[in-house]
């Protein structure tokens, strides 16, 4: 149905909650296609939790599919040590880490986890041993696959260097050409990109964080 929906809104984009399962709700044999089929039948650009990613069939294929195909995972690490009690080691974002798949951390229901995104940083870098250029990563990854109106400032998925529109312009010293000022005032998702890389050398510089 939804692949059906994309010949009538081209323009549309997918993301599906995919995977969130553990052996306490669902037998092997149900475990084995949600995230390969979301991301192969549904065509999702992201998809949410993907906790039953290694027992999809097999898993390190679908993994550098997903790495391949660009496709995001929204991980929100305490939703799934407190609704399915998936937690620490047993996760696997490490495995999606690993396997170059963009990976955006994400809070899931404010209200319901008690949690902010700040929580979530913290937890995957003590919990889970996510580096600082990992974290950065993943906060750069979270607006790469943002379905924000406009174009991006990056050159590509996952190359976070100056798109076309912005070569010669240096968004950590807030420096744009005359080109690139145009583009990000027009574009949503480039202003907001430009922004996150103005904070991150901020908060760099302050802390004296090597990049």
């Amino acid at each position: 149905m939804i692949r059906y929906l994309q010949t009538v809104y081209p323009t549309a984009r997918v993301t599906l909650h995919a995977g969130e399962l553990t052996e306490k709700l669902a037998s092997a044999e149900d475990r084995r296609f949600h995230i390969r089929e979301a991301v192969r039948t549904a065509g999702a650009e992201r998809i949410g939790h993907g906790v039953s990613v290694m027992s999809e069939d097999r898993p390190g294929q679908l993994l550098r599919s997903m790495a391949r195909r660009k496709v995001a995972v929204e991980v929100p690490l305490t939703s799934n040590c407190q609704i399915l009690e998936v937690c620490g080691a047993e996760h696997p974002l490490r495995r999606y880490l690993d396997a170059d798949v963009p990976v955006a951390l994400a809070t899931d229901d404010q209200g319901v986890s008690r949690t902010d995104i700040t929580d979530e940083y913290e937890r995957a870098a003590t919990e889970h041993h996510m580096s600082y250029r990992e974290l950065r990563a993943s906060a750069r990854a979270s607006l790469d696959h943002a379905f924000v109106q406009g174009h991006s400032l990056w050159r590509g998925p996952g190359d976070y260097r100056p798109g076309r529109d912005c070569v010669g312009s240096d968004p950590r010293a807030g420096e744009a050409t005359s080109r690139c000022q145009a583009m990000i005032e027009e574009s949503p998702k480039a202003a907001l990109q430009w922004k996150l890389e103005q904070d991150l050398a901020d908060f760099e510089a302050r802390h004296g964080v090597r990049r």
